[in-house]
């Protein structure tokens, strides 16, 4: 007979991750053999050597609110039929969404590309799968899944470089922009 005594101590908690917050791509929990890790021309970590079938897991994403959206920054080199399944629990899971991957012009290059998703609620393992015709056919930079459709995904490109893509472009709802600026700017919305 065994006994474990623990005082003042937790035993195992399970984390959970924040799927409405920006995740980088070079946070996963596992990724498939080619699937390598490298730095982003304008600075951070991005994932490269994105073969058929590669793949990288998030894990332990809280869906407490169903997300309907997922925005990801992607670069392309082909204009060939390139996609990122979005997959739940395992790599034969539910396909949640697919991203149709654009030509961005270089790998270096990072486009806001988005999807509509079904059936993403509860705990969930984020299994992203790529079709690529080619090895090094884009690069991953972030993903940040949203709880509606047509909500604005913003990237920040440089100090002066504010960017907003709405998808799907007119939107079917309200969209709320929340941005930070200094007190002097000369920001003007049109």
């Amino acid at each position: 007979n065994s006994q474990i005594d623990v005082i003042g101590a937790t035993v195992g908690t399970t984390y959970r991750q924040d799927p409405f917050t920006f995740t980088e791509a070079e946070n996963f929990e596992n990724k498939s053999a080619t699937v390598q890790v490298a730095s982003c021309k304008d600075g951070g970590q991005c994932i490269t050597s994105l073969g058929n079938n590669s793949y990288v897991v998030y894990k332990n994403f809280d869906f407490s609110t169903e997300a309907l959206q997922l925005d990801a920054s992607l670069s392309s080199l082909t204009d060939g039929p390139s996609s990122m399944q979005v997959v739940l629990d395992s790599l034969s899971g539910q396909i949640a969404g697919t991203v149709k991957i654009v030509r961005t012009g270089s790998t270096d290059t990072y486009k806001i590309q988005s999807c509509t998703l079904s059936g993403v609620n509860g705990i969930r393992d984020v299994y992203l799968i790529f079709k690529t015709a080619a090895a090094n056919a884009c690069k991953l930079n972030w993903i940040k899944f949203q709880k509606t459709i047509g909500t604005a995904a913003s990237a920040i490109n440089g100090e002066d470089d504010y960017q907003v893509r709405i998808f799907p472009n007119p939107s079917d709802s309200d969209v709320t922009l929340k941005y930070r600026l200094p007190s002097e700017s000369n920001v003007k919305i049109a």
